[in-house]
Protein backbone atom coordinates (compact mmCIF):
# COMPACT_ATOMS: atom_id res chain seq x y z
CA UNK A 1 0.00 0.00 0.00
CA UNK A 2 1.13 3.23 -0.81
CA UNK A 3 2.45 5.62 1.80
CA UNK A 4 0.72 9.21 2.41
CA UNK A 5 2.57 11.59 4.34
CA UNK A 6 0.94 15.11 4.62
CA UNK A 7 1.35 17.98 7.53
CA UNK A 8 -1.47 16.36 10.15
CA UNK A 9 -3.25 20.00 11.77
CA UNK A 10 -6.71 18.02 12.41
CA UNK A 11 -5.88 16.34 15.37
CA UNK A 12 -9.04 17.45 16.81
CA UNK A 13 -11.09 14.68 14.49
CA UNK A 14 -8.92 12.32 15.61
CA UNK A 15 -4.56 12.19 16.88
CA UNK A 16 -2.18 9.65 14.79
CA UNK A 17 -1.37 6.91 16.97
CA UNK A 18 1.60 6.77 19.37
CA UNK A 19 4.21 4.17 18.14
CA UNK A 20 4.66 3.11 21.57
CA UNK A 21 0.80 2.52 21.59
CA UNK A 22 1.33 0.34 18.63
CA UNK A 23 3.94 -1.74 20.09
CA UNK A 24 1.37 -2.35 23.10
CA UNK A 25 -1.06 -3.42 20.56
CA UNK A 26 1.19 -5.97 18.58
CA UNK A 27 2.27 -7.31 21.94
CA UNK A 28 -1.15 -7.87 23.62
CA UNK A 29 -2.87 -9.45 19.92
CA UNK A 30 0.15 -11.93 19.56
CA UNK A 31 0.54 -12.66 23.16
CA UNK A 32 -2.51 -12.26 24.99
CA UNK A 33 -5.61 -12.78 22.77
CA UNK A 34 -7.55 -14.99 25.42
CA UNK A 35 -10.87 -13.78 25.97
CA UNK A 36 -10.84 -12.25 29.87
CA UNK A 37 -14.06 -14.17 30.18
CA UNK A 38 -12.45 -17.79 29.33
CA UNK A 39 -11.07 -17.95 33.02
CA UNK A 40 -11.12 -22.01 32.58
CA UNK A 41 -7.40 -21.81 31.26
CA UNK A 42 -4.39 -19.93 32.42
CA UNK A 43 -4.36 -17.79 29.18
CA UNK A 44 -7.42 -16.79 29.92
CA UNK A 45 -7.09 -16.18 33.41
CA UNK A 46 -3.70 -14.07 32.94
CA UNK A 47 -5.95 -12.21 30.44
CA UNK A 48 -8.74 -11.80 32.56
CA UNK A 49 -6.24 -10.43 35.77
CA UNK A 50 -4.14 -8.08 32.90
CA UNK A 51 -7.61 -6.62 31.62
CA UNK A 52 -8.80 -5.61 36.12
CA UNK A 53 -5.00 -4.57 36.35
CA UNK A 54 -5.77 -2.11 32.91
CA UNK A 55 -9.25 -0.88 34.50
CA UNK A 56 -8.06 -0.30 37.80
CA UNK A 57 -4.93 2.15 36.51
CA UNK A 58 -7.18 4.30 34.52
CA UNK A 59 -9.50 4.11 37.29
CA UNK A 60 -6.32 5.34 39.31
CA UNK A 61 -5.45 8.12 36.77
CA UNK A 62 -9.01 9.49 36.30
CA UNK A 63 -9.27 9.94 40.02
CA UNK A 64 -12.44 7.44 40.39
CA UNK A 65 -13.20 3.60 41.49
CA UNK A 66 -12.55 1.26 39.45
CA UNK A 67 -16.03 -0.30 39.33
CA UNK A 68 -16.53 3.32 37.98
CA UNK A 69 -15.30 2.35 35.01
CA UNK A 70 -16.60 0.92 31.97
CA UNK A 71 -14.95 0.56 28.21
CA UNK A 72 -16.62 1.08 25.57
CA UNK A 73 -15.99 1.15 21.51
CA UNK A 74 -15.59 4.87 21.71
CA UNK A 75 -17.17 8.63 22.56
CA UNK A 76 -20.55 7.56 20.61
CA UNK A 77 -21.77 4.50 22.62
CA UNK A 78 -20.29 5.91 25.82
CA UNK A 79 -22.67 9.05 24.97
CA UNK A 80 -25.66 6.73 24.37
CA UNK A 81 -25.05 4.48 27.28
CA UNK A 82 -25.28 7.79 29.67
CA UNK A 83 -28.20 9.23 28.13
CA UNK A 84 -30.47 6.99 27.17
CA UNK A 85 -29.79 4.78 30.06
CA UNK A 86 -30.49 7.21 32.96
CA UNK A 87 -33.08 8.48 31.08
CA UNK A 88 -35.08 4.87 30.57
CA UNK A 89 -34.12 3.99 34.42
CA UNK A 90 -35.54 7.17 35.77
CA UNK A 91 -38.30 8.77 33.13
CA UNK A 92 -41.14 7.86 36.04
CA UNK A 93 -39.46 10.11 38.23
CA UNK A 94 -38.12 12.97 36.18
CA UNK A 95 -38.17 13.39 32.38
CA UNK A 96 -36.55 16.82 31.73
CA UNK A 97 -32.90 16.95 30.16
CA UNK A 98 -30.96 20.57 29.97
CA UNK A 99 -28.56 20.78 27.48
CA UNK A 100 -26.82 23.09 24.70
CA UNK A 101 -27.19 24.29 21.47
CA UNK A 102 -23.37 23.73 20.61
CA UNK A 103 -23.16 19.94 21.90
CA UNK A 104 -21.40 17.65 19.41
CA UNK A 105 -24.47 15.75 17.36
CA UNK A 106 -23.91 12.60 19.74
CA UNK A 107 -25.57 14.47 22.37
CA UNK A 108 -27.87 16.28 20.37
CA UNK A 109 -29.12 13.15 17.99
CA UNK A 110 -29.40 11.63 21.37
CA UNK A 111 -31.46 14.09 23.20
CA UNK A 112 -33.81 14.17 19.92
CA UNK A 113 -34.74 10.42 19.59
CA UNK A 114 -35.79 11.04 23.35
CA UNK A 115 -37.81 13.06 22.65
CA UNK A 116 -39.40 12.02 19.61
CA UNK A 117 -39.74 8.54 20.65
CA UNK A 118 -39.94 8.71 24.58
CA UNK A 119 -41.51 11.62 25.63
CA UNK A 120 -38.51 13.74 26.95
CA UNK A 121 -38.72 17.17 27.83
CA UNK A 122 -35.51 19.16 26.88
CA UNK A 123 -34.04 22.40 27.29
CA UNK A 124 -31.38 23.64 24.98
CA UNK A 125 -29.35 26.59 26.02
CA UNK A 126 -28.09 29.39 24.02
CA UNK A 127 -24.77 30.44 23.57
CA UNK A 128 -22.83 34.19 23.22
CA UNK A 129 -20.32 34.96 20.16
CA UNK A 130 -17.67 33.39 21.62
CA UNK A 131 -19.72 30.30 22.66
CA UNK A 132 -20.26 30.72 26.19
CA UNK A 133 -23.31 29.91 28.16
CA UNK A 134 -25.09 32.10 30.77
CA UNK A 135 -24.73 29.98 34.14
CA UNK A 136 -28.02 32.35 35.32
CA UNK A 137 -29.90 30.73 32.26
CA UNK A 138 -28.75 27.57 33.48
CA UNK A 139 -29.38 27.53 36.85
CA UNK A 140 -33.15 28.97 35.91
CA UNK A 141 -34.01 26.31 33.39
CA UNK A 142 -33.43 23.72 35.89
CA UNK A 143 -37.01 22.53 37.28
CA UNK A 144 -38.21 19.92 39.80
CA UNK A 145 -38.42 16.98 36.84
CA UNK A 146 -34.58 17.93 35.78
CA UNK A 147 -33.13 14.52 35.72
CA UNK A 148 -29.71 15.40 33.89
CA UNK A 149 -27.54 18.34 32.48
CA UNK A 150 -25.33 17.33 29.54
CA UNK A 151 -22.78 20.15 28.70
CA UNK A 152 -19.04 19.03 27.42
CA UNK A 153 -15.83 20.39 28.45
CA UNK A 154 -15.04 21.47 25.28
CA UNK A 155 -16.20 22.32 21.90
CA UNK A 156 -15.00 20.13 19.21
CA UNK A 157 -14.84 22.78 16.56
CA UNK A 158 -14.08 25.86 18.40
CA UNK A 159 -12.22 24.48 21.61
CA UNK A 160 -14.27 26.96 23.55
CA UNK A 161 -13.98 25.98 27.30
CA UNK A 162 -17.26 25.23 29.70
CA UNK A 163 -16.84 26.13 32.90
CA UNK A 164 -17.44 22.46 34.35
CA UNK A 165 -16.53 23.24 37.95
CA UNK A 166 -19.07 26.03 38.46
CA UNK A 167 -21.50 23.86 36.47
CA UNK A 168 -20.90 21.34 38.56
CA UNK A 169 -21.59 23.34 41.83
CA UNK A 170 -24.92 24.38 40.51
CA UNK A 171 -26.39 20.78 39.53
CA UNK A 172 -24.99 19.50 43.06
CA UNK A 173 -26.72 22.00 44.56
CA UNK A 174 -29.47 21.23 42.88
CA UNK A 175 -29.70 17.87 43.32
CA UNK A 176 -29.00 17.21 39.17
CA UNK A 177 -27.24 15.00 37.28
CA UNK A 178 -24.24 16.63 35.50
CA UNK A 179 -23.55 14.75 32.28
CA UNK A 180 -20.37 15.90 30.39
CA UNK A 181 -18.98 14.56 27.21
CA UNK A 182 -15.00 15.41 28.06
CA UNK A 183 -13.87 13.60 24.65
CA UNK A 184 -11.92 16.51 23.39
CA UNK A 185 -10.68 17.60 27.23
CA UNK A 186 -7.45 15.03 27.48
CA UNK A 187 -4.28 16.21 26.33
CA UNK A 188 -5.97 19.53 25.09
CA UNK A 189 -6.15 20.79 28.69
CA UNK A 190 -4.61 19.98 32.13
CA UNK A 191 -6.36 17.33 33.86
CA UNK A 192 -6.46 16.36 37.56
CA UNK A 193 -10.32 15.68 37.86
CA UNK A 194 -13.16 15.67 35.91
CA UNK A 195 -15.90 17.99 38.09
CA UNK A 196 -19.22 15.19 36.69
CA UNK A 197 -21.36 12.74 37.59
CA UNK A 198 -20.45 11.13 34.41
CA UNK A 199 -18.07 11.16 31.74
CA UNK A 200 -16.44 9.97 28.56
CA UNK A 201 -13.19 9.84 26.53
CA UNK A 202 -12.06 8.15 23.27
CA UNK A 203 -8.60 6.88 23.13
CA UNK A 204 -7.87 7.95 19.26
CA UNK A 205 -8.38 11.92 20.47
CA UNK A 206 -5.26 11.29 22.76
CA UNK A 207 -3.15 9.09 20.04
CA UNK A 208 -4.48 5.99 20.95
CA UNK A 209 -6.13 3.59 18.15
CA UNK A 210 -9.93 3.88 17.09
CA UNK A 211 -12.69 1.87 18.40
CA UNK A 212 -11.75 2.09 22.05
CA UNK A 213 -12.86 4.39 24.43
CA UNK A 214 -14.45 4.13 28.25
CA UNK A 215 -17.29 5.93 30.33
CA UNK A 216 -17.18 6.96 34.40
CA UNK A 217 -19.98 6.86 35.99
CA UNK A 218 -19.13 7.67 39.60
CA UNK A 219 -21.32 6.33 42.44
CA UNK A 220 -22.73 3.43 39.75
CA UNK A 221 -24.64 0.98 42.07
CA UNK A 222 -24.99 3.25 45.10
CA UNK A 223 -26.63 5.94 43.85
CA UNK A 224 -26.43 5.86 40.05
CA UNK A 225 -27.94 3.13 38.06
CA UNK A 226 -28.33 3.12 34.41
CA UNK A 227 -30.48 0.76 32.11
CA UNK A 228 -28.04 -1.07 29.35
CA UNK A 229 -27.88 -0.25 26.40
CA UNK A 230 -26.09 -3.19 25.36
CA UNK A 231 -27.30 -6.85 26.03
CA UNK A 232 -25.67 -10.02 25.94
CA UNK A 233 -23.33 -11.68 28.83
CA UNK A 234 -23.19 -9.05 31.25
CA UNK A 235 -19.33 -8.71 30.62
CA UNK A 236 -19.33 -4.71 32.33
CA UNK A 237 -22.39 -5.46 33.72
CA UNK A 238 -24.05 -2.85 32.25
CA UNK A 239 -22.18 -2.94 29.10
CA UNK A 240 -21.57 -6.35 27.42
CA UNK A 241 -19.34 -7.77 24.55
CA UNK A 242 -16.17 -9.46 24.71
CA UNK A 243 -13.51 -7.44 26.24
CA UNK A 244 -11.25 -6.63 23.50
CA UNK A 245 -8.34 -6.56 25.85
CA UNK A 246 -5.29 -5.09 23.31
CA UNK A 247 -7.32 -2.47 22.79
CA UNK A 248 -7.88 -1.62 26.78
CA UNK A 249 -4.06 -1.63 26.93
CA UNK A 250 -3.67 0.45 24.35
CA UNK A 251 -5.74 2.82 25.86
CA UNK A 252 -4.55 2.78 29.28
CA UNK A 253 -1.31 3.36 28.11
CA UNK A 254 -2.03 6.20 25.56
CA UNK A 255 -4.16 7.66 28.44
CA UNK A 256 -1.33 7.63 31.08
CA UNK A 257 1.84 8.52 28.77
CA UNK A 258 -1.08 11.74 27.80
CA UNK A 259 -1.11 12.53 31.73
CA UNK A 260 2.23 12.17 32.59
CA UNK A 261 3.41 14.28 29.60
CA UNK A 262 0.94 16.74 29.94
CA UNK A 263 3.00 19.35 31.83
CA UNK A 264 5.64 19.30 28.54
CA UNK A 265 3.13 18.72 26.37
CA UNK A 266 0.37 20.92 26.74
CA UNK A 267 2.85 24.49 26.95
CA UNK A 268 4.66 23.36 23.61
CA UNK A 269 1.15 22.73 21.55
CA UNK A 270 -0.29 25.78 23.37
CA UNK A 271 2.95 28.05 21.76
CA UNK A 272 2.15 26.52 18.35
CA UNK A 273 -1.07 27.28 18.63
CA UNK A 274 0.19 31.18 19.64
CA UNK A 275 2.27 31.59 17.17
CA UNK A 276 0.36 30.18 14.17
CA UNK A 277 -2.30 32.79 15.30
CA UNK A 278 0.05 35.79 15.92
CA UNK A 279 1.54 35.19 12.99
CA UNK A 280 -1.97 35.35 10.92
CA UNK A 281 -3.19 38.02 12.66
CA UNK A 282 -0.25 40.01 11.70
CA UNK A 283 -0.85 39.56 7.77
CA UNK A 284 -4.67 38.77 7.21
CA UNK A 285 -7.96 40.17 7.96
CA UNK A 286 -8.94 36.58 10.14
CA UNK A 287 -11.46 36.50 13.04
CA UNK A 288 -10.89 33.54 16.00
CA UNK A 289 -13.86 32.48 16.64
CA UNK A 290 -14.13 31.99 20.43
CA UNK A 291 -10.93 33.94 21.20
CA UNK A 292 -12.80 35.81 23.84
CA UNK A 293 -13.40 33.03 26.33
CA UNK A 294 -10.75 30.09 27.38
CA UNK A 295 -9.92 27.75 24.73
CA UNK A 296 -8.48 24.44 24.25
CA UNK A 297 -4.47 24.55 23.78
CA UNK A 298 -4.70 23.23 20.70
CA UNK A 299 -7.75 24.66 18.87
CA UNK A 300 -7.87 27.66 16.40
CA UNK A 301 -11.15 28.00 14.90
CA UNK A 302 -10.97 30.55 11.77
CA UNK A 303 -12.69 32.62 9.76
CA UNK A 304 -10.96 34.77 6.74
CA UNK A 305 -11.80 37.03 4.15
CA UNK A 306 -12.63 36.44 0.70
CA UNK A 307 -9.51 36.55 -0.54
CA UNK A 308 -7.64 34.91 1.45
CA UNK A 309 -10.32 31.74 1.57
CA UNK A 310 -9.51 30.43 -1.57
CA UNK A 311 -5.40 30.36 -1.00
CA UNK A 312 -6.71 28.19 2.26
CA UNK A 313 -9.31 25.96 0.56
CA UNK A 314 -6.53 25.32 -2.06
CA UNK A 315 -3.88 24.13 0.42
CA UNK A 316 -6.34 21.40 1.94
CA UNK A 317 -4.47 19.27 -0.98
CA UNK A 318 -1.43 19.44 0.79
CA UNK A 319 -2.20 19.79 4.62
CA UNK A 320 -4.90 18.20 6.85
CA UNK A 321 -7.41 20.17 8.77
CA UNK A 322 -11.28 20.64 8.46
CA UNK A 323 -13.61 23.21 7.13
CA UNK A 324 -16.49 21.68 9.63
CA UNK A 325 -16.72 19.48 12.28
CA UNK A 326 -15.22 16.08 11.08
CA UNK A 327 -18.58 14.18 12.20
CA UNK A 328 -20.57 16.87 10.36
CA UNK A 329 -18.28 16.89 7.05
CA UNK A 330 -20.09 15.57 3.76
CA UNK A 331 -23.55 16.70 5.19
CA UNK A 332 -23.94 20.01 3.21
CA UNK A 333 -24.96 21.87 6.34
CA UNK A 334 -23.03 24.71 8.10
CA UNK A 335 -21.95 24.17 11.43
CA UNK A 336 -24.39 24.40 14.02
CA UNK A 337 -21.65 25.67 16.62
CA UNK A 338 -20.84 28.49 14.11
CA UNK A 339 -24.22 29.68 13.39
CA UNK A 340 -25.29 29.25 17.47
CA UNK A 341 -22.58 32.05 17.74
CA UNK A 342 -23.74 33.93 15.09
CA UNK A 343 -21.89 33.37 11.93
CA UNK A 344 -23.41 33.65 8.44
CA UNK A 345 -23.69 30.73 6.41
CA UNK A 346 -20.97 33.07 4.38
CA UNK A 347 -18.51 33.23 7.19
CA UNK A 348 -19.25 29.58 7.96
CA UNK A 349 -18.00 28.49 4.34
CA UNK A 350 -14.79 30.64 5.33
CA UNK A 351 -14.05 29.10 8.46
CA UNK A 352 -11.63 26.28 8.54
CA UNK A 353 -10.45 24.66 12.31
CA UNK A 354 -6.41 23.51 12.79
CA UNK A 355 -5.82 21.91 15.69
CA UNK A 356 -2.26 20.97 16.50
CA UNK A 357 -0.46 17.93 19.10
CA UNK A 358 2.61 17.37 20.33
CA UNK A 359 3.74 15.49 16.84
CA UNK A 360 3.28 19.22 15.05
CA UNK A 361 6.61 20.84 14.42
CA UNK A 362 7.15 24.62 13.87
CA UNK A 363 8.31 23.97 10.57
CA UNK A 364 5.34 22.74 9.75
CA UNK A 365 3.77 25.84 10.71
CA UNK A 366 6.12 28.18 9.08
CA UNK A 367 5.66 25.92 5.51
CA UNK A 368 1.83 26.50 5.81
CA UNK A 369 2.19 30.09 6.10
CA UNK A 370 4.79 30.15 3.45
CA UNK A 371 2.52 28.87 1.09
CA UNK A 372 -0.75 30.96 2.11
CA UNK A 373 1.63 33.57 1.62
CA UNK A 374 2.29 32.91 -2.02
CA UNK A 375 -0.55 31.40 -3.15
CA UNK A 376 -2.70 34.99 -2.01
CA UNK A 377 -0.10 36.97 -3.65
CA UNK A 378 -0.31 34.77 -6.77
CA UNK A 379 -4.34 36.32 -6.49
CA UNK A 380 -3.70 39.85 -6.58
Amino acid sequence: MKKFQFPYFDNNATTPIDPDVLNVIQEYNQYYYANPSSTAHPLGIICNTLFQQHRQKLANLLNVREEEVIFTSGSSESINTAIKGLYFQYQSQKNHIISCVTEHSAVLNTLQYLQTYHNAKITLLNVNSNGAIDLNELEKSIQPNTLLVCLMAANNETGVLHPLQDIYNITRKKSVLLFSDTTQWFGKSYFSDVPADIFCGSAHKFHGSKGIGFLVIKNLGRKIFLHPLIHGGDQQKIRSGTIPLPSIAALTHSFEKTILQQHQNIPYILSLKQYFEHQLKQKYDIKINGENTERLVNTSNITFSEKEYEAVLKLMKKFCYSQASACSDGSGKPSHVLQSMGLSKNEIKRTFRFSFSYLNTLEEINNFLQLLDELIHQQV
